[in-house]
């Protein structure tokens, strides 16, 4: 994964401490393991809702805007967490409209398929 942080006086600080954390050097507190963020680094909130609006403020206003949406992230450690994440937030999104779109791993003429190997076709 690429990261870009852009006018953030904070994103050399926060990029050494993701990779202090990813390397296993950043002590565990009282063999819990679990690490403790700076508090300069992150935002306390108290409630799942305030935490979606500090991320992801004003969605009804912003949320067709492209440059905006990739400017937030959330980043968590198990996919059952992502999975609820974004759940949560596809559903904080205005409107009813759902829109299902189905993966193809194959190709219709047989020929073909030497020419698109399935590694390729499932990175589509």
């Amino acid at each position: 994964m690429t990261v870009h942080l852009h006018n953030d006086l904070n994103a050399a600080a926060f990029s050494n401490l993701l990779l202090t954390v990813g390397n296993g050097k950043i002590p565990c507190t009282n063999n819990t393991r679990t690490i403790t963020v700076p508090g300069e680094l992150c935002h306390i909130v108290s409630t799942e809702d305030e935490f979606f609006d500090k991320v992801y403020h004003n969605l009804e206003d912003n949320h067709a805007d492209i440059d905006w949406l990739m400017e937030r992230a959330i980043l968590a450690p198990l996919n059952g967490t992502v999975n609820a994440i974004n759940n949560t937030l596809l559903n904080r999104f205005p409107g009813d409209d759902v829109e299902t779109y189905n993966a193809i791993d194959s190709v219709p003429n047989k020929d073909d398929a030497t020419q698109y190997p399935l590694e390729f076709l499932n990175s589509l």
